[in-house]
C-alpha cells in the first residue's frame, strides 16, 4: 500500500516535471525576453505591476511585498476580483465586464515604461484581455500568462475576439 501511494506521488512529480520540460521548450525565448524588458524597466526607475481576475489573482497576491522579494513589484489588486468577494461568482461576473479593466488602470499608478504582468489561465476574459490592450495603448509594456493548451481549446469573451496570448 505504501509503495503504490509513493508511486502515485512519482506519478504526480513526474507529470508536473513533463510539464514544466514543455513550457521551458516551448516558451524559453518568451520568458528570456520577458525577463530581460523587465530587468531593463527596472535599471531605468520604472516599477512592475501584476494582475489577475479571481483565481489567476493569487499569483498577484504570492509576488508582491515578499520578504527578499522584488520591491518595484506592484499587485494590482481590485477587491471584486478577489476570492474573498461574496458572494464568490461575482468574481466571474466581473472579469467579464466591458470597461471596467481600464478604470482600474486609470486608478493605479502605472505609466509609460512600466511593466504589467498580466495573469489568465484560459486567457478569455475581458479583464485580462481589455487590460493588455489599454496598457500597450499607454506605452506599458505587457507580459500574459496563461495555459496555452487551455487558450486554444475556448473561445474568446471579449468584443474583439482576441484572447490574452
Amino acid at each position: 500500500s505504501i509503495m503504490n501511494e509513493k508511486s502515485k506521488c512519482f506519478d504526480y512529480v513526474n507529470h508536473l516535471t513533463g510539464i514544466m520540460k514543455k513550457v521551458e521548450e516551448s516558451q524559453w525565448q518568451a520568458i528570456d525576453q520577458g525577463s530581460r524588458k523587465i530587468a531593463d524597466s527596472i535599471e531605468k526607475s520604472h516599477s512592475v505591476f501584476i494582475f489577475g481576475a479571481s483565481h489567476a489573482g493569487i499569483l498577484a497576491q504570492e509576488m508582491f511585498y515578499r520578504t527578499g522579494g522584488l520591491a518595484v513589484l506592484n499587485a494590482i489588486l481590485p477587491s471584486e476580483f478577489m476570492l474573498n468577494t461574496r458572494p464568490v461568482v461575482q468574481t466571474s461576473a466581473m472579469e467579464k465586464l466591458d470597461g471596467y479593466p481600464s478604470i482600474i488602470l486609470d486608478n493605479t499608478p502605472i505609466k509609460e515604461g512600466d511593466i504589467l504582468i498580466l495573469h489568465s489561465v484560459s486567457g478569455r476574459n475581458t479583464a485580462a484581455i481589455e487590460m493588455a490592450m489599454t496598457a500597450r495603448e499607454r506605452g506599458i509594456f505587457t507580459i500574459g500568462i496563461t495555459n496555452m493548451t487551455y487558450t486554444n481549446a475556448v473561445t474568446s469573451r471579449h468584443k474583439s475576439g482576441k484572447k490574452l496570448c
